[in-house]
């Protein structure tokens, strides 16, 4: 069985390969030249030196991305020694001098005292605060970089960076085509038995569209122990400000991972599907919510199933049609500032109220 640990460590390490992916699409954004991500470089001195990125000939680049909110200063010296280090084996290989070359540490986290270390140590710095404003008219790279974050970014406002390399105007982007597309595709599905696959990505990509403000994780088709069970997704709620929905089922289900199972039917789920996957809930491992997402949604007797799973063991689990997925898109097309889990949250009031004894 694999350690928390040995996993924690391999879910930090997949998060910051998302983070210098991320980073790239960013920079191509904004026409910046990449020589090389992730290359290594050979010295005498010192052998088998990775740099993150190189840009415009002149601009190290060190990455970095921590799971909680503010970057922690245990780690901040030894992070900053790491990209001086790197700048002077670059330099050794290189015809540049110091002055042509310019060491820039990006985190995907928040660093309070950063203008002050920035004329101390004599680096540029990025922090997430800095990146959002980078992103804000870009909806497809912010939900990118929100799907990274294990934390929410509600109380986190956009700050303009001077870097000369970002003075630049950006690529034109029509925004809310993906969104479109996405709304399109989910139109027109129709359900077939070697489409599974597909409709778990369309499913996957829809929520992110919808929830990348509050869920994180996004680890797709997980066994259970024995592997007895497989669930579609796993997602973790973030840490930090919650609105009302994520706010209550974090708070009264005692959860912490929402489930989501995808059933690509031609005709309803049934309660046979509502007891599987009421099997993959367990409240003492924080994971008592489960949404399942259908064409036509659930039957009569999947409603039933769904109370009696409430009323008789507090597990909570939603079904969703396309009908429903496609109002909660249109929440994000409106100009009212309404929130896609505000529906989800009228579902639960219906439910609650409704619920019999």
């Amino acid at each position: 069985m694999e350690s928390k640990k040995t996993s924690s460590t391999k879910n930090s390490a997949i998060r910051g390969y998302r983070f210098e992916d991320f980073l790239a699409k960013l920079f191509d954004y904004y026409n910046i030249d990449r020589v090389e991500q992730n290359a290594r470089f050979y010295t005498e001195t010192h052998r088998n030196i990775e740099y993150d990125f190189i840009l415009n000939d002149r601009y190290l680049v060190e990455a970095k991305i921590f799971p909680n909110k503010v970057f922690p200063r245990s780690k901040l010296s030894n992070v900053i020694n790491q990209l001086k280090h790197l700048v002077q084996s670059y330099l050794e290989i290189s015809s540049k001098n110091s002055q042509e070359i310019i060491p820039i540490l990006i985190v995907a986290n928040i660093i309070d005292y950063k203008e002050k270390l920035t004329e101390l140590e004599n680096i540029m710095i990025l922090d997430i605060s800095n990146i959002l404003y980078l992103v804000r008219n870009n909806e497809i790279l912010k939900e990118e970089l929100i799907s990274i974050l294990n934390y929410s970014i509600q109380e986190i406002s956009p700050k303009k960076t001077e870097m000369e390399l970002f003075n630049v105007t950006p690529k034109n982007i029509d925004m809310n085509n993906e969104d479109k597309l996405l709304k399109q595709e989910l139109v027109s599905w129709v359900p077939s038995d070697n489409a599974s696959s597909s409709y778990e990505k369309l499913c996957i990509k829809i929520l992110k569209t919808l929830f990348n403000n509050d869920l994180t994780l996004w680890n797709p088709q997980q066994k259970s122990n024995e592997n007895l069970f497989r669930f579609d997704l796993i997602c973790k709620i973030k840490s930090g400000e919650l609105d009302g929905f994520w706010n209550i089922i974090s708070d009264y289900f005692r959860t912490k991972y929402i489930i989501f199972e995808f059933k690509n039917y031609s005709d309803k789920i049934t309660q046979k599907d509502i007891y599987t996957t009421e099997k993959y809930l367990y409240a003492k491992a924080l994971r008592s919510v489960a949404i399942i997402i259908s064409p036509y949604g659930e039957d009569k007797n999947s409603k039933k199933a769904i109370k009696g799973t409430l009323r008789e063991n507090g597990k909570l689990i939603l079904s969703l049609n396309h009908r429903d997925i496609i109002k909660m898109l249109d929440t994000l097309e409106n100009s009212e500032g309404l929130l896609p889990s505000e529906y989800l949250n009228e579902m639960l009031d219906n439910l609650l109220i409704n619920l019999e004894k």
